[in-house]
């Protein structure tokens, strides 16, 4: 009697199982290395993206705080202002209208500018090297003739309109506007209508050509507690961005 069920041989053997397991595995791995190549590009993309927007955002936070600097922020105080000059308004800082307004405005005196300047105007690296240097001591009178002393620490304060200071003063003031100058266009500083005024540097030309006659140290020099007006840009008409 033949047996109800029957064999039947299974095609392929172990060995083509085996080969195709194989195969199948190293796609898998290959496949697998694509994705991780493409993550790891990915992510360095990224990584370089973000370093350089970040670069960007550190130059301009950089940029900013150099403008910070170089912009003084309008003051609350009351010198703050404009001035038109050759059609354009330029933005600066002025002390009022007298010593005592200058004063009461926060403003700064520097006595041997013989000038009220506003705090960021002040330029006190100056002022502080001219103080080192001789003869920057001076006597003070209020008429011409030097008959009538004025103290020298209200002087000093700049609590005064007109003062006739001994002749040396003037020539004194002269070299210091001009090293005020020098050190204000190299360091991108403000600069006040004393030092932007040719004829000022020329009045100063010639009272030092005078500087060997004897005879001058008679004449009468005269100090007025000024209050210029203060380019916030150097030069006065440059814009910020290119300086």
């Amino acid at each position: 009697m033949a047996p109800w069920f029957q064999y039947s041989a299974l095609r392929g053997n172990s060995s083509d199982d085996d080969k195709s397991f194989d195969n199948s595995n190293a796609e898998a791995i290959l496949v697998a290395r694509q994705k991780r190549k493409r993550n790891l590009t990915l992510m360095a993309t990224v990584v370089f993206i973000g370093g350089l927007a970040f670069g960007v955002l550190l130059s301009l936070a950089v940029k900013s705080s150099l403008l910070a600097r170089k912009i003084p922020t309008p003051s609350r105080n009351g010198y703050y202002t404009t001035k038109i000059v050759d059609g354009q308004v330029i933005e600066g800082t002025q002390c009022g209208n007298s010593w005592q307004e200058a004063k009461a405005y926060g403003c700064i005196y520097d006595v041997i500018a013989s000038r009220w300047y506003a705090p960021e105007c002040f330029d006190k690296e100056s002022f502080d090297a001219m103080r080192e240097e001789p003869g920057t001591n001076y006597t003070w009178f209020t008429d011409k003739e030097h008959t009538i002393p004025f103290p020298a620490d209200a002087a000093e304060r700049g609590e005064f309109e007109l003062l006739y200071p001994l002749y040396n003063f003037h020539k004194i003031h002269c070299l210091y506007l001009w090293r005020k100058m020098h050190h204000a266009l190299l360091n991108n500083l403000p600069l006040d209508d004393d030092l932007m005024e040719e004829d000022h540097t020329i009045h100063c030309t010639k009272n030092l050509l005078t500087w060997p006659d004897p005879n001058v140290h008679e004449v009468a020099s005269i100090a007025q507690a000024g209050r210029p007006f203060c380019r916030r840009n150097p030069l006065g008409v440059m814009p910020l961005e290119l300086l």
